[in-house]
């Protein structure tokens, strides 16, 4: 057979595995083998025995879960041993996923046969499932993030964050590197995102929307139910609330010194 009629015939092989994948739109493996993707836990799950664990709050996964996981605090892993020699996958938020991963690899070392992180946490599954969630309850229980969270957000370069407050000053760049303000008063908030999402969405592993209170995501919900992009997580009470959580733990860390002199001038 000629070299170039066998090239030709070898493309249209691979093309043949390809295409169909890219046409579905199936969701990209991660190259992270800490990570698993939605579509390889409904894979795995009818070859091997994996145990979900969801690590999130108890209240938000009694609102929203993936069937058969159980609700394991994390910090609580290590002392299950029923789980010992089990393979695990840790399910959190989507933006605790850099934390979930250090201690993916510190479970390794406690007996557990193998322990991975699903990829977007619970929101990205959510996302897959359609547009059957639609309960404000559940919404906020999956795509809502708290005022106190942001500061525990470790990959923070991988976060886009779209700033739809009318303030000119705001404290996101002390927590973000990357935000783009949007002015609602001129064009469709929904539209402006929707574009942004698409032309980012290699680039971040989610993103944060902040209005002025939080009482402005109902129309942007719209935006999770498009599994092809990222997920949009929104803060709860908007910068408004943001700005309360910095009173008052700035109120915390002066109580703290106020006591702590106290104490040092007693003891002189």
């Amino acid at each position: 057979m000629p070299v170039k009629k066998f090239f030709y015939l070898y493309l249209l092989t691979c093309l043949s595995v390809i295409l169909p994948f890219a046409v579905q739109g199936e969701e990209p493996e991660s190259a992270n083998p800490c990570l698993i993707t939605n579509q390889e836990i409904i894979r795995t799950s009818t070859q091997q025995d994996i145990t979900l664990v969801d690590v999130r709050n108890a209240s938000d996964y009694q609102i929203y879960q993936i069937p058969d996981s159980i609700n394991i605090k994390l910090h609580e892993l290590k002392a299950k041993t029923f789980l010992k020699g089990k393979r695990l996958v840790l399910i959190g938020y989507g933006y605790d996923t850099e934390s979930l991963l250090k201690a993916c690899k510190t479970l390794d070392s406690f007996g557990f046969k193998t322990v991975q992180v699903l990829r977007n946490g619970i929101a990205g599954w959510a996302m897959s499932k359609g547009r059957s969630i639609d309960k404000p309850s559940i919404i906020r229980s999956v795509f809502y993030i708290n005022p106190e969270d942001i500061s525990q957000i470790q990959n923070n370069d991988r976060v886009l964050v779209i700033d739809l407050s009318s303030q000119k000053s705001t404290p996101l760049s002390d927590y973000f590197q990357h935000i783009t303000t949007i002015d609602t008063s001129k064009k469709d908030a929904t539209k402006q995102i929707s574009k942004i999402l698409t032309s980012n969405s290699q680039q971040y592993d989610y993103m944060i929307v902040v209005d002025e209170d939080g009482q402005g995501y109902a129309s942007l919900y719209i935006l999770n139910q498009n599994e092809q992009h990222l997920p949009v997580m929104f803060l709860s009470k908007g910068i408004n609330g943001l700005y309360d959580f910095e009173v008052k733990q700035a109120a915390m860390a002066n109580k703290k010194e106020f006591t702590l002199q106290n104490l040092k001038g007693c003891e002189n």
